[in-house]
């Protein structure tokens, strides 16, 4: 059999294989890692080509031409940070730029917060022993001012049942 008529009849079982699910991927982290992965294979290709003599120069677009095409012929087994390769570079990642006085703003609240955690925490403590004793001042004053009242109360209902008794005992006589 020969070659070509070989590589056509175990073409789909490769391709079958290769596009299966349970093929690993190879997944970085971020667009920075694959772009890195780039750099590096350019310069080793550079490297090697560099030793032969040609000018670097004269060789780069064919070096670049070259990486470019492995990453496009790689791109369905890459993921970055789990998006597929040619949707993690066809999107944009926007950052809004680092604003000082938003950071200041978050450093004073942060410092706000803290020093009103550590306020609450105390007069969790404090405030309830201050309470207790604001209270029982208060119920030995009210104490205190309604003793005179009671006895003038207990020393009126005395008089009002002697004169009573005295009434009912003249009624009756």
């Amino acid at each position: 059999m020969p070659a070509a008529a070989l590589a056509t009849a175990i073409a789909p079982s490769i391709a079958a294989a290769v596009d299966s699910a349970d093929h690993p991927r190879v997944a970085t982290d971020a667009r920075e890692d694959v772009l890195f992965l780039k750099l590096q294979l350019a310069a080793a290709a550079a490297a090697s080509l560099s030793e032969t003599g040609s000018a670097p120069a004269a060789i780069s677009p064919w070096i670049d031409a070259f990486v470019e095409e492995i990453f496009r012929l790689a791109a369905p087994n890459i993921t970055v940070n789990g998006i597929p390769y040619d949707d993690a570079f066809r999107t944009t990642q926007e950052f809004e730029p680092f604003d000082d006085g938003l950071r200041a703003t978050v450093d004073d609240l942060l410092v706000t917060t803290t020093s009103l955690q550590s306020r609450v925490a105390g007069l969790r403590t404090t405030l309830p022993v201050q309470l207790a004793e604001a209270e029982k001042k208060r119920l030995d004053s009210l104490l205190s001012s309604s003793e005179p009242a009671v006895d003038t109360v207990t020393d009126s209902s005395v008089v009002a049942q002697e004169q009573c008794i005295r009434h009912l005992g003249l009624l009756i006589v």
